[in-house]
């Protein structure tokens, strides 16, 4: 049986699909993937949904929750009673695409490395 993951505002009620677990033989999980694309870090659209989500959820109560795990039946069960858990990525009723979570996000501007003097400008901006 798979096991999957969720990053999840408790406070919020709002999670963030990951995927499914990609385990090591002794069963740690090595790190989650989401169909049989990129792996999770390679794709823009999880990668800026999970900046946002940290982002949007600063200073809340966030973790991570395995489907096999005593917390995630907890989670579910309290779905009946407080409401459903909205999942960011999920194609649940309640759920929102990556697509339209990131609508309106300002796109990431083209990285170039910094040299010197632009190192010195860009911190001087951000004091």
């Amino acid at each position: 049986m798979s096991e999957y993951g969720y990053l999840a505002c408790v406070d919020c009620r709002v999670s963030m699909w990951l995927g499914k677990a990609v385990t090591q033989p002794d069963t740690t999980i090595d790190y989650y993937l989401i169909g049989d694309q990129a792996r999770n870090w390679q794709r823009p659209d999880v990668s800026r949904a999970l900046w946002k989500i940290l982002a949007d959820h600063t200073a809340h109560q966030i973790t991570v929750i395995a489907s096999m795990g005593e917390q995630y039946q907890d989670w579910t069960a309290g779905q009946d009673t407080n409401g459903l858990f909205t999942t960011i990525g999920g194609d649940g009723i309640s759920d929102v695409p990556f697509d339209t979570y990131l609508a309106g996000l300002a796109r990431p501007a083209t990285a170039t490395p910094f040299s010197s003097s632009t190192q010195s400008e860009a911190d001087a901006t951000h004091d």
